[in-house]
């Protein structure tokens, strides 16, 4: 027994149903999809203002150093968690002077941050601030580099590389040491994760 052949018609009907469903799945798995493309810059934000407490911790700690270790500083997340400051410090003269850095940090948060306002805490071991230089002290040149190797959790997850040039201005603080002249610190360079990189160049 023979069968009729499907009209011309009858196929190409099929072939716009089964075009339509395949753009309707499409559409579906985009809405699926919460990435706002912001994810990288949102990763290094959540930890940008620990840098800044990071270098006035330093710089306590430079102060109050009588030797070439830097005393053990600790600061505060805003939501949780702790930053430990500890290094070293050429004696030098009295206006030519560097140190350098290393941080532990638990359970870091400064609370919502980035273009997404996304909520992160970051942990990591190897944070090292490195070759700080400070050239005419008080009101001394500083140069130097930051570089990060952080977990993250919360709205983001798993891991943020950082690495940045350092530059600012320091200044006389008043009771015989420095720190850093708000406004000066000039970051630049790169923060990578699994959301992409994201190219830093900011002034704080």
């Amino acid at each position: 027994m023979q069968y009729p052949h499907p009209s011309l018609g009858a196929l190409s009907r099929r072939h716009t149903i089964t075009a339509l469903l395949g753009l309707i799945a499409d559409a579906a798995l985009a809405g699926c999809d919460d990435s706002t493309g912001n994810e990288a810059q949102d990763a290094y934000a959540g930890f940008a203002t620990a840098i800044d407490r990071m270098l006035t911790l330093g710089f306590l700690g430079l102060n109050a150093s009588t030797s070439g270790g830097i005393p053990e500083q600790l600061g505060d997340g805003i939501n949780s968690g702790t930053l430990v400051v500890t290094g070293t410090a050429s004696q030098g003269n009295a206006t030519d002077r560097s140190m350098r850095l290393t941080v532990a940090v638990t359970d870091y948060s400064d609370g919502a941050a980035g273009p997404d306002a996304l909520f992160i805490t970051y942990t990591g071991a190897d944070v090292v601030i490195a070759d700080l230089s400070m050239t005419g002290l008080p009101n001394a040149a500083l140069t130097g580099t930051f570089k990060a190797s952080l977990g993250m959790k919360g709205e983001l997850t798993g891991s943020l590389t950082i690495d940045l040039t350092v530059e600012g201005e320091t200044e006389g603080d008043g009771a015989g040491g420095v720190r850093m002249k708000a406004g000066t610190l000039h970051l630049q360079g790169n923060a990578s994760s699994k959301y992409g990189g994201y190219q830093v160049d900011e002034i704080r």
